[in-house]
């Protein structure tokens, strides 16, 4: 994004996100500061949706939030090690991607499939030619 101001945000948010998925209808929140601003009350009037917030600084009342934030983690801290890369925000959308094809224990399925009906064709299979055509 070329800025943080609520219009570019609240923009991106809905012609990205929400164009790419579904529309909210709640945004849950964990009331940091970054979302504490006119974004939220912006896209909630845009998308006609409800804003919900977890207990400020009391990461506990979102555990599941915590727990795909943590796995999500490990797998970026393990790629960082393996490749000795900084570039952090350069690697984690592969990371997310990797997160999202693997079975949950919570539901026994691929998140993928789930969500989009099939399983994701991940790039680092098609250069590994793990993938099928």
């Amino acid at each position: 994004m070329p800025n943080q101001e609520t219009s570019t945000i609240t923009s991106f948010f809905v012609n990205v996100w929400v164009a790419r998925s579904d529309t909210p209808i709640e945004l849950q929140s964990d009331q940091g500061a970054a979302f504490e601003t006119r974004f939220p009350e912006k896209v909630c009037s845009i998308l006609r949706t409800h804003k919900n917030g977890t207990t400020p600084y009391h990461p506990q009342r979102n555990g599941l939030v915590e727990r795909t934030d943590r796995t999500v983690m490990t797998i970026l801290r393990a790629f960082i090690e393996r490749h000795l890369s900084d570039c952090w925000d350069e690697i984690l959308p592969q990371c997310l991607s990797a997160y999202r094809d693997v079975v949950h224990s919570s539901t026994g399925y691929v998140p993928s499939l789930l969500t989009l009906g099939h399983e994701l064709r991940l790039i680092i299979g098609v250069l590994t030619s793990l993938a099928p055509a």
